[in-house]
């Protein structure tokens, strides 16, 4: 009978430590804790058949740890549920992110609603503040003139965000707006923790930038008006 549990126990280990191989090429991490555990726990019977205790208690506390980190990435893993007007700005502007991802860079943001002519930026101004536009309009003016207009999905104030140097024109609310705001100290915090994060959305404010500077080149083509074609508030 002895014998019979020793050959099974040892058919068993083999069998853990080919699992144990098996864990360590697999590149998902939740499935490498996943087999680990399993390898970990097979292979009890034999540490406890050759009486090595102290093999079976750091086995343990290895199946443990890894079973507390199971818990982590799987509750790290649920789908995050976005609030009404954050699912907006997702499939508006954050579209190639995540709803975590989203998620994250939203509930660091506070809401605001705008009225007509409500003065939102202020050339020269430094403030430390990234906006974003939900709906409505505003008006960029450089001098006074109107050179260009922000609508749904815009950012504002994204030169300050990207350079640190204040805002080169004035931003004016035409309609009802809704809109977020970040203080960008905490943005950036943020993102400093989470590179791949960092990267798309820094990638998400260039490829905003280029398309207002597009636009406004655009603009003076038909107007003949040259010059404007480099204010960004």
């Amino acid at each position: 009978m002895t014998g019979e549990f020793s050959n099974s126990a040892l058919i068993v280990f083999f069998v853990a430590n080919t699992i144990y191989c098996s864990a360590y090429i697999v590149k998902d991490i939740l499935w490498l804790r996943i087999l680990t555990i399993a390898a970990g726990l097979m292979t009890l019977p034999y540490f406890v058949f050759q009486s090595t205790y102290s093999a079976v208690f750091w086995q343990s506390a290895f199946v443990l740890i890894n079973l507390v980190h199971v818990v982590i990435l799987l509750l790290a893993r649920r789908p995050a549920k976005l609030t009404e007007d954050q699912q907006i700005l997702h499939n508006m502007v954050f579209r190639n992110f995540t709803t975590r991802e989203t998620r994250r860079v939203l509930e660091i943001a506070s809401w605001h609603s705008g009225v007509p002519n409500e003065v939102l930026i202020v050339a020269g101004q430094q403030e430390p503040v990234l906006y974003l536009m939900q709906h409505g309009r505003a008006e960029i003016l450089h001098r006074g003139q109107a050179i260009d207009w922000n609508g749904p999905g815009a950012f504002m104030g994204e030169l300050r965000f990207i350079t640190g140097e204040p805002a080169v024109a004035d931003v004016v609310f035409t309609t009802e707006t809704r809109y977020i705001s970040w203080n960008t100290e905490t943005l950036r915090k943020l993102l400093h923790r989470n590179p791949p994060l960092k990267a798309a959305f820094e990638a998400l404010i260039s490829a905003n930038v280029a398309t207002k500077l597009g636009n406004r080149g655009n603009l003076n083509e038909d107007t003949g008006n040259p010059g404007t074609n480099s204010r960004v508030a």
